[in-house]
């Protein structure tokens, strides 16, 4: 990926991509200034860490979903240690979040706690920066509570100073859009966990609240603070700007829609409650995906959401 691409002068700009796009002029784009949450990129592939307009932004933050047994492939391990080392250069912590084996045959397999823990102890001893864990992507979705409880509690025995999340949750049940359907399953996912944990509470929980941030509403992101205990972390969450994953729940989008999403998830959504502390924003890069909530096109230029993300962390 091409890492010097120029962009227009700011003022410029930002006039043109309100007039192609919708997005609201400056003056209508108020940016907030207090209280701003910590904000990291949720992204997969390295090139970023070496973009100008990402190292403008100054993040700290980002998060990468990884299968969990990542270092066992030759290739996925290389990709692994080229985004941690990039990362680590510039200073960023990043998050580890697990999900399915990418092994042939294998996407199916649950991991043992032991096996879980074996994994992130190798990371550790080879990348001992790494200190931020998440069980599990869009758990509520993919795990049963009674496994991912198991793999919790081990994780969290197994490596005390790091902070261990609950897993990733997703806004929205299996079943339809509706808030009060994610609302209940959540509910009842959670129930499941605790069961397990005999009420014992993660100290921070991942939120993929993607339904709410791009229908403009705070439903079920306020119901998972009242569900839960601890921090709440946006582990993934943005403004669509296309899909092509044949999903029979529709969203909103386009390019000014995303700008707009995210200035409602940076100014409402995080502002519900000083737990919810970081903001993880997916993604930057828009090449070969079926869902599109990028900064950056597949061709490298600047959307519309960026300039509004510059300005709010920058100021400029």
């Amino acid at each position: 990926m091409t890492t010097c691409r120029r962009l227009l002068p700011a003022v410029l700009a930002c006039a043109l991509l309100a007039a192609a796009f919708g997005v609201p002029a400056r003056s209508q784009m108020t940016i907030e200034t207090a209280a701003k949450p910590t904000v990291g990129i949720a992204e997969q592939d390295d090139p970023m860490f070496s973009d100008p307009r990402f190292k403008a932004l100054k993040i700290t933050h980002a998060r990468i979903d990884a299968a969990w047994d990542v270092l066992r492939d030759p290739a996925q391990a290389a990709a692994f240690d080229a985004y941690l080392q990039a990362a680590h250069q510039d200073n960023i912590d990043v998050l580890v979040t697990f999900d399915h084996s990418r092994r042939d045959g294998r996407a199916s397999i649950n991991p043992t706690p032991a096996q879980m823990v074996t994994e992130m102890q190798k990371i550790r001893k080879r990348w001992p920066w790494v200190h931020e864990f998440s069980t599990w992507n869009e758990v509520n979705i993919a795990k049963h509570p009674d496994i991912v409880a198991r793999w919790w509690m081990a994780m969290t025995k197994a490596c005390p100073t790091c902070t261990i999340l609950g897993g990733d949750l997703l806004d929205r049940s299996t079943m339809s859009n509706r808030p009060k359907d994610a609302i209940v399953s959540i509910k009842l996912w959670l129930k499941g966990f605790f069961k397990v944990t005999k009420g014992r509470q993660p100290a921070v929980w991942g939120l993929h609240n993607y339904t709410d941030a791009n229908n403009f509403r705070t439903d079920v992101t306020a119901a998972m603070l009242t569900l839960v205990k601890g921090r709440v972390w946006f582990t993934e969450t943005g403004g669509l700007v296309a899909r092509h994953n044949h999903s029979p729940f529709r969203l909103p989008e386009g390019l000014g829609h995303a700008a707009n999403a995210i200035k409602f998830i940076l100014t409402k959504l995080d502002r519900l409650s000083s737990r919810i502390q970081r903001v993880y924003l997916y993604q930057w890069d828009g090449a070969a995906t079926t869902w599109d909530s990028a900064f950056v096109n597949g061709q490298g230029a600047a959307r519309p959401s960026l300039t509004y993300l510059s300005r709010f962390l920058t100021g400029k």
